[in-house]
């Protein structure tokens, strides 16, 4: 038998994603069980943490990022989880939600899906949100998602098994959704990366990169013009009363 034949596969790059408190460390920890490992990332006092556990066959080697919001970074933390997501050879992505809070947790999955990395949709405290009246057909979200949808609850273990089977689909499947963007938004944010500095250029690996370099420009642009605003209504005002002003010195003299 050769070397080559001996060799075992790669194991799958798994990584876990997710909001602050969405409950990724306890789903990490109910995968990986003792099987893990701790650290800081090289220059910051940001924890790193990943393991391994076996799927079916395959080796696992699954890594637990730092809590964020969206792909556009405003701490060590989220520069950290934004640059593992869309420069690590990634096999599938697990975002991880707070089942009660869909308004905000589907910001990073829509970003994700935008990158075209294979997505598993974990609902984690499904518990609460069961509690609080919410009802969710899994089949037609997963159906319009396109993506594997699963709910968890990651503190007590419920949900585990099948995250894992979903693991398993999405990284053997050949078809993954990929979210485009609207054609005039993504003309324009071309046309704003055109004007950033060469240095700023962001490569060419998807559209959130670029989105996560140009939102904050927008941003900034946004509170320049309410300030922009803000001071020519201040100024017209006081051009008003000075002119009201003179009008009646003139009718006095």
């Amino acid at each position: 038998m050769s070397s080559a034949a001996q060799q075992e596969p790669a194991p799958l790059q798994v990584a876990l994603a997710g909001n602050p408190n969405a409950g990724k460390t306890s789903i990490f920890n109910q995968l990986t069980g003792a099987n893990q490992q701790v650290a800081n990332y090289p220059g910051i006092t940001v924890e790193k943490r990943w393991g391994n556990f076996q799927l079916g066959d395959a080796q696992v080697a699954l890594l637990d990022l730092p809590g964020t919001y969206s792909l556009t970074p405003f701490s060590p933390e989220e520069r950290v989880a934004r640059d593992a997501l869309l420069n690590d050879n990634l096999d599938v992505v697990v975002v991880v939600i707070d089942s009660t809070q869909l308004h905000r947790s589907l910001v990073l999955l829509a970003q994700m899906m935008q990158c075209g990395v294979k997505v598993v949709l974990a609902m984690n405290m499904a518990d609460e949100a069961q509690k609080a009246g919410q009802k969710i057909s899994l089949q037609a979200l997963e159906k319009h998602l396109g993506c594997p949808v699963v709910e968890t609850v990651g503190s007590k273990g419920q949900g585990i098994d099948n995250l894992s089977q979903a693991i398993a689909k999405a990284a053997a499947s050949n078809n993954h959704p990929i979210l485009n963007l609207d054609q005039g938004l993504g003309a324009a944010i071309d046309r704003i990366g055109s004007l950033l500095p060469a240095e700023m250029a962001p490569p060419k690996i998807g559209w959130p990169h670029a989105c996560s370099l140009v939102t904050p420009i927008l941003k900034n642009a946004s509170k320049k013009r309410v300030r922009l605003r803000s001071f020519l209504s201040r100024r017209n005002k006081r051009a008003r009363l000075c002119k009201k002003k003179r009008a009646r010195i003139s009718t006095s003299s």
